[in-house]
């Protein structure tokens, strides 16, 4: 933290190991943010083919739109299928980084409006 940024922290509860998951010893949970990215690229990209522009929803403040695409594809299933089989149904494929690493490029490198 010091060579990168230039702070020292004065003592652990200031530096690196504050995330709470360290201190529970989940470490295992840090993976399900990476899960979590992918099945939201996944979702954009869906909406995207649906005509669903997510960023012009949100300038719009046209929440309803999402959540109305989040309730038919998502939510009104509940518990009832395993996450793999929900995508499967909701998106025809299961986890697949695709469509995450499109939308990192597409935002960073080509800087495109998604």
């Amino acid at each position: 933290m010091e060579s990168l940024l230039g702070v020292r922290p004065k003592n652990d509860a200031e530096g690196v190991l504050q995330d709470v998951h360290w201190a529970h010893g989940t470490l295992g949970y840090f993976p399900t943010y990476t899960l979590g990215n992918i099945v939201a690229s996944m979702m954009l990209k869906d909406m995207n083919s649906h005509g669903l522009r997510l960023s012009e929803l949100v300038e719009a403040r046209n929440f309803s739109a999402v959540k109305d695409y989040l309730r038919d594809k998502v939510h009104r299933w509940g518990s009832a299928f395993a996450p793999k089989e929900l995508l499967r149904r909701a998106f025809g494929r299961e986890y697949s980084a695709e469509d995450l690493v499109d939308y990192l490029e597409r935002k960073y490198i080509r800087k495109e409006a998604y």
